[in-house]
């Protein structure tokens, strides 16, 4: 088979194993929805016990939500566990469809003059698989739910709504900004640490020639010249994820002290329907809700 018909059917491949986990990728978004959804457990339940246990003393209400609560937990837990697991399991089943027939191409495309030695498909697929059991791909499956909940707070009261909406795009502004300036330096980065580790390689293969001409200085000199450049372009990378986090922690305290104002403004209102619980409730919600913003921002 030549390299174009290896090619092709390594697309064909991959299409096909994508298509067989269409059910598992249906199963993780249902996760997905149950996990989200439970969250609303803690919002319900701080709501209720101001609304409701506080002003009649009802031991045997309080009693009956803490289960119910305590239970929601409980299955949002088991859901969780269940979407992990199923991760794992497609990275492993991809895992076993893709990974020889990767190293095949990689194989057969560096025998073929034009073409570079090197098994980049398959270390880019083993970037996928690992991706597929991060704690990221969680964050990338939250985030579609933020609207949800920003939704929920318009509900509740339409300027704590507006608040969390602004918070949101705000953060998810500071997303798009951090992807976009950092991924220059890190692509510097691992450019100029490309020949560095290719270096590194090719000594220590070759290690008894290197020694017995005497060329270990000159390779040492030579990685450690490439390896700083590297290291000035991750350290500038790092420093402008620094600020962001930094700026994305602000950002969401500040939501959640807006959101907790402008409900207060509105409860000391005459004739304002505004509650200690929905203030508290409010609050827990939109700080679950930008989690997994910030949480993509940090990673």
């Amino acid at each position: 088979m030549t390299i174009d018909n290896k090619h092709v059917a390594a697309k064909d491949v991959l299409t096909d194993a994508f298509a067989a986990c269409r059910s598992a990728f249906i199963s993780i978004f249902v996760f997905s929805f149950v996990v989200n959804s439970m969250i609303l457990a803690m919002p319900i339940y701080m709501f209720t016990v101001f609304t409701k246990v506080l002003a009649s003393y009802s031991m045997a209400t309080l009693g009956i939500l803490f289960t119910m609560t305590f239970v929601a937990f409980g299955v949002q837990a088991g859901v969780d566990i269940a979407r992990s697991y199923t991760l794992i399991e497609v990275g492993n089943y991809l895992d076993r469809r893709l990974s020889a027939r990767l190293l095949d191409i990689s194989i057969a495309r560096s025998m073929q003059r034009g073409f570079a030695r090197s098994a980049q498909g398959l270390l880019q697929f083993e970037t996928v698989k690992t991706f597929l059991t991060s704690q990221s791909i969680f964050n990338v499956l939250d985030i579609p739910w933020i609207p949800l909940f920003v939704g929920i707070l318009f509900l509740l009261n339409f300027w704590v709504g507006m608040v969390a909406l602004v918070g949101a795009v705000f953060l998810f502004t500071l997303a798009v900004i951090n992807d976009r300036w950092s991924q220059e330096p890190l692509a510097k980065a691992a450019k100029a640490m490309a020949p560095a580790t290719k270096l590194v390689a090719v000594a220590v293969r070759n290690a008894e020639v290197v020694e017995s001409m005497g060329m270990t200085p000159t390779i040492v000199r030579r990685w450690h010249t490439n390896s700083e450049a590297g290291r000035t372009h991750l350290t500038e990378a790092s420093r402008r994820s620094a600020i962001i986090s930094a700026i994305t922690k602000w950002g969401r305290m500040v939501v959640q002290i807006g959101i907790m104002t402008a409900a207060v403004i509105q409860m000391i209102q005459p004739g304002s329907t505004m509650s200690p619980g929905v203030i508290m409730g409010s609050v827990i919600l939109v700080g679950r809700a930008l989690m997994p913003l910030e949480s993509l921002i940090g990673s």
